[in-house]
């Protein structure tokens, strides 16, 4: 009710005391913005996977986050057990100030990871010895492929076929 009323003589965010002294409002925080976060999150996921043919997409947005002040530090972890290569993961994105965990943030992310696969250059019937011939090598997005797909030929080569094969299956 009294700060209601002294409103109109007072101004925003500064209060004077006597003569000289003044005292000014200050966030007792650190802010980070969503899209720090974000970076801090794709470029982890650039080094992380740096040796791969691989494209990144960040699904989720961060928003900004406040922080207390003090030494801040943060960590990256994979949230889950994925048996697949690629596809959709989510992050947990750490932060701690002073060695203390103060806030935790979920990121998600699209990974589609490039590699070079065999698959039938023509159709391949059943019971037919599978050939050199009869496979071609693709660049492919993996993440899409089924689990236990084949990179390397010698493993299919000289296999018979049990069921028919479509070309570029």
């Amino acid at each position: 009710l009294v700060v209601s009323r002294l409103r109109p003589f007072l101004k925003q965010y500064a209060f004077s005391f006597g003569e000289n002294r003044k005292v000014t409002i200050q966030r007792a925080g650190f802010r980070i913005r969503g899209k720090e976060i974000d970076q801090l999150v794709l470029s982890h996921l650039e080094e992380e996977y740096s040796d791969q043919d691989v494209a990144i997409k960040l699904v989720s947005r961060s928003k900004d986050l406040l922080l207390p002040k003090g030494e801040i530090s943060q960590s990256i972890q994979l949230r889950g057990n994925y048996e697949k290569k690629g596809g959709y993961r989510n992050f947990d994105v750490t932060f701690r100030v002073n060695g203390e965990e103060v806030k935790r943030v979920q990121v998600r992310a699209h990974l589609k990871i490039y590699e070079d696969v065999f698959v039938a250059h023509q159709t391949i019937k059943p019971d037919q010895v599978i050939q050199d011939h009869d496979l071609k090598k693709i660049r492919k997005n993996i993440d899409q492929a089924p689990r236990g797909f084949i990179t390397d030929k010698s493993l299919v080569v000289g296999q018979l076929a049990k069921y028919a094969i479509g070309e570029n299956q």
